[in-house]
């Protein structure tokens, strides 16, 4: 298990629950085809590992464009139909032809009472760590199986975000404003690191 020891500032906090939402110039296909569901915490998603080439993730989770531009943001979607970021979806953000973030979020239900609901019924509750952490872990599994994890609550606690890792690699683990549950896990280099 990484050393976890990780304070997030407000900023970063902000930054991370963006990072899903990005709208950038980007390439999108199905979910990844490949078998590995496996999050590996500071390292890789679905076998997809920060600092990798664009060419080996892209082999690795299976056909599409993204690989042909140095910084892209490119996405598996649980929907592919729907180019947009709300119905769940893998990710990795290329920075200089290299993987500097690899993301797993959940899809969202707009219909229940005008708020973002998160749907943990989809193929992507099936990423998990070693420690049976996936999408729709509660605040206090995510604790259990990294007690020394830090980070904090907002808004009276409809929303949390918590890293894993320090610097360099860092997981962070972004609880919905509803119910409490993961819906994002983001693992990231670099410079925009958590």
């Amino acid at each position: 298990m990484p050393r976890i020891s990780a304070v997030i500032a407000s900023s970063t906090a902000a930054a991370v629950a963006l990072a899903s939402l990005v709208i950038v110039p980007a390439a999108g296909a199905a979910l990844p085809s490949n078998r590995d569901k496996t999050i590996v915490p500071g390292v890789s998603i679905g076998g997809v590992k920060v600092g990798i080439g664009a060419r080996k993730a892209v082999a690795t989770w299976g056909p599409s464009d993204c690989a042909q531009a140095a910084d892209i943001l490119c996405h598996y979607e649980a929907s592919p139909s729907s180019a947009n970021f709300n119905t769940g979806n893998t990710a990795f953000e290329l920075t200089g032809g290299k993987v500097t973030v690899v993301s797993i979020t959940s899809a969202y239900d707009f219909d229940r009472a005008r708020n973002r609901v998160p749907l943990f019924s989809r193929a992507l509750t099936k990423y998990k760590t070693a420690d049976g952490i996936g999408l729709g872990a509660s605040v206090a599994q995510v604790r259990r199986a990294y007690p020394a994890i830090r980070g904090r609550t907002f808004g009276g606690g409809i929303a949390a975000l918590y890293t894993l890792g320090r610097g360099a690699r860092a997981t962070a683990f972004d609880f919905a404003a509803s119910n409490g549950r993961l819906r994002l896990f983001a693992i990231r280099i670099g410079r925009s690191g958590v």
